[in-house]
């Protein structure tokens, strides 16, 4: 028989939160979620007293400022979602003595390196206030807690939420063509394998430290929305185009290696899983 969890999942309106809370790995688990709503992350009283208060077996970290561009016109909100509130959760998660698992970011990266980045790299250059606040972030949880979980992941898509593809099908049905940009290379997640990699991490009480869950495959983001169109059997016109003028800059080429996991799907297994079931 499966040992119940009790799990407080901080940052359960998101697209990830979301689907972790609708979707336990083990239907004896008692997940507990916080929205924005209900606990505000960068005030360090409540977020120290709503996980003493629930005294949950592990803490997953699921809340962020995600919107990169925005976060150029508002860095001390970034910072104080980004760094501050991890670095709360740390220190309270230290103080019961229980895991915290940490979503990052590829973002924390920014040599365009085309060899792609290891969990094990430092070579940090983060090229935007995003990304920056989520490697102070990083730094915050490792200075607080030796027991967590930072889990790095990039170009995140799911249902229910305002993602890249989401964007691209439908604009591509209401105009009958799409301008993406070829000169930006990653590797896709779905929040489906973000949740069962958090999920495979705890199971078989993986050593702490950082790890890296994205497609096995790195692509643009012009053939990323190539393979979905194709899959919907949506015909439209496609154009290449170089990157669009936005407030941050993001890196052209930005590859997370996993190392320490099983490998992942690929980026078109994912989609046809996101579209289809």
């Amino acid at each position: 028989m499966e040992t119940s969890r009790k799990i407080l999942v901080l940052g359960s309106g998101g697209s990830l939160g979301s689907y972790i809370m609708a979707n336990p790995d083990n239907t004896n688990d008692v997940l507990i979620g916080y929205n924005h709503k209900t606990l505000d992350v960068t005030n360090r009283a409540d977020v120290v007293k709503t996980i003493a208060s629930e005294m949950p077996n592990v803490v997953i970290n699921a809340s962020a400022y995600t919107q990169v561009d925005a976060a150029e016109r508002d860095r001390e909100t970034a910072f104080a979602v980004n760094t501050l509130g991890p670095q709360y959760m740390a220190e309270a998660c230290n103080m019961l003595s229980i895991p915290l698992v940490h979503v990052s970011t590829d973002y924390v990266f920014g040599d365009n390196n085309p060899d792609g980045y290891t969990e094990d790299c430092e070579s940090y250059n983060p090229l935007n206030i995003y990304g920056e606040t989520k490697l102070l972030g990083e730094l915050a949880i490792k200075d607080a807690t030796d027991n967590y979980y930072i889990v790095r992941t990039s170009w995140l898509f799911g249902k229910n939420s305002k993602n890249f593809l989401a964007k691209v099908i439908a604009l591509a049905k209401k105009t009958g063509e799409v301008y993406i940009v070829d000169d930006e290379v990653g590797c896709p997640t779905y929040v489906k394998d973000l949740s069962k990699t958090i999920y495979e991490i705890l199971d078989n009480k993986m050593a702490p430290g950082i790890y890296h869950c994205c497609s096995s495959n790195s692509l643009s983001r012009f053939d990323f929305a190539k393979e979905a169109l194709e899959l919907m059997d949506i015909h439209v016109n496609m154009y290449k185009t170089s990157r669009f003028k936005r407030d941050a800059k993001v890196p052209f080429v930005s590859i997370l290696k996993n190392t320490k996991l099983h490998m992942h799907r690929t980026s078109i297994e994912m989609i046809v899983d996101y579209l289809f079931h």
